[in-house]
């Protein structure tokens, strides 16, 4: 009787090794199926550069930079177009203060689209003639002015066609010293490809400019 059970044991083991040889042979088909046969014996070096191969060029981006991956592996940062928009926007704020202190009317007039609105007292002032100057320069420096300086450039808003701008900046008069010292608010908008200023807000209430 024992003899009998060591036998049903040993044709036991032969089906189990069956079954197990007839499930490895239907994943191998299956890992074949799939691409990853032979694939579990690759290094993790050449499963990586295997990857990479396969890999395409991808753009990753953030606010201020556009990040490239090409094929080969190499990288290329590029400020993104909001960053160069902003940057183009702050440049213009910039270019604006060093034109008006060359005191020239008419350069400083080119910043601005005519017609525009000007925000300095309550009242809102239209402004419409080409021909008349929109700041009074010698009137401008009776006050003691020599010179404006930009404190701080903010680009409150920007888009492709609109921005929305603010300048704190200062006049200085020949000691060096502050005169006045608040905030300019720019309303930019893009006419016929030029930005130019639609509406001006001045935060001060005695500030000289015409």
């Amino acid at each position: 009787e024992l003899e009998i059970q060591f036998k049903e044991i040993a044709e036991l083991r032969k089906k189990v090794l069956s079954i197990q040889s007839e499930l490895m042979a239907s994943k191998k088909l299956e890992w074949i199926r799939r691409g990853l046969y032979g694939s579990a014996r690759e290094s993790g070096g050449k499963k990586l550069m295997s990857l990479a191969r396969k890999q395409k060029p991808t753009n990753t981006r953030n606010e201020d930079l556009t990040v490239k991956i090409n094929e080969d592996g190499t990288v290329r940062i590029a400020p993104s177009k909001e960053l160069e928009l902003r940057q183009e926007l702050k440049a213009y704020i910039e270019k604006l203060i060093e034109d008006f202190n060359t005191a020239d009317p008419v350069k400083y007039k080119s910043y601005y689209h005519i017609p525009h609105a000007k925000v300095s007292t309550t009242e809102v002032e239209w402004i419409s003639d080409n021909n008349i100057p929109l700041v009074d320069f010698d009137k401008l420096r009776a006050t003691g002015w020599v010179k404006s300086t930009a404190n701080e450039i903010e680009v409150m808003y920007a888009s492709d066609e609109k921005a929305l701008m603010r300048l704190n900046f200062s006049r200085i008069n020949k000691d060096g010293e502050a005169i006045v010292t608040t905030n300019a608010i720019y309303t930019l908008t893009k006419i016929n490809n030029k930005w130019g200023i639609s509406v001006l807000f001045v935060g001060a209430n005695d500030l000289p400019l015409n």
